[in-house]
């Protein structure tokens, strides 16, 4: 379970463990960069409220920052009969980035 899909107060920390709604820092980690990469211990996930936006922050021992990770999605209202409106996916983009 990813706590970026479920609604987490902005600031909110998350200390890493074997929580079931930890933020999962290591999606879309390369599997060759398993073992260099420096293990987040505190986790901050900040969600915006108007858009479909989140970030999450995760720093080491001593408090400097070793991931980084956004996530944001634009969807449109569409009509293929002017009636029925129905949503697409028009942008959105997702970044991760670790600290070896």
């Amino acid at each position: 379970m990813n706590c970026l899909e479920h609604s987490t107060a902005a600031g909110h920390r998350q200390s890493s463990g074997d929580d079931a709604c930890e933020p999962e820092w290591r999606t879309h980690l390369p599997t060759q960069w398993r073992e260099c990469v420096v293990t987040p211990l505190d986790l901050r996930v900040h969600h915006e409220y108007e858009v479909s936006a989140s970030r999450m922050l995760g720093h080491d021992e001593d408090g400097v920052l070793c991931f980084y990770g956004h996530d944001y999605a634009l969807a449109r209202s569409r009509s293929d009969d002017d009636e029925e409106f129905y949503r697409v996916l028009e942008r959105g983009e997702t970044v991760r980035a670790w600290r070896l």
